[in-house]
């Protein structure tokens, strides 16, 4: 379910803001797909959204990378059937 909003949250953000956006979040979007074990933990680009929301920081791009890698490590992990 997390997921599946992660996913609704980044169509919305990708419409928004247009391309720059969308082409962050696609590239990001792949990173967990890489071999390395490290691209998969939850926790950076965690902190990127959280940086983003709560800092002074403003580019769209960042937020969307960060989301677009959140879910993709949701998806990772549903088509992996994996948990950590």
């Amino acid at each position: 379910m997390l997921g599946l909003f992660l996913a609704v949250i980044l169509v919305h953000e990708c419409v928004k803001h247009g391309i720059p956006a969308a082409t962050a979040a696609v590239l990001f979007l792949l990173i967990p797909w890489l071999p390395w074990w490290p691209v998969r933990l939850a926790w950076i680009p965690l902190a990127m959204v959280v940086f983003y929301v709560f800092g002074t920081f403003f580019w769209p791009p960042f937020f969307a990378a960060g989301l677009g890698w959140l879910t993709g490590i949701a998806a990772y992990r549903v088509v992996r059937n994996t948990r950590s």
